[in-house]
């Protein structure tokens, strides 16, 4: 679905820019992140995302987002 994929998303920002282009040791946690963790790619298993509005996954995206601008600007 869109929600698991935005969430996928959403993890995905996180984890490349804390851990691979900042070397950070433990990346930020978040409802995106947890989700993540059940995905398993290799075998298509997806599980339902959380049942919320299009807008929450936009607005997880945008400030996981933001925050991650002002952690590569310093």
């Amino acid at each position: 679905s869109i929600g698991a994929i935005l969430m996928h998303m959403i993890s995905c920002d996180i984890w490349w820019i804390e851990s691979v282009a900042l070397g950070l040791e433990n990346p930020t946690q978040n409802e995106a992140t947890e989700f993540d963790k059940q995905i398993d790619q290799m075998s298509g298993v997806w599980p339902a995302p959380p049942d919320y509005p299009a807008e929450w996954y936009f607005d997880l995206m945008l400030s996981t987002r933001e925050r991650l601008f002002e952690l590569l600007k310093g």
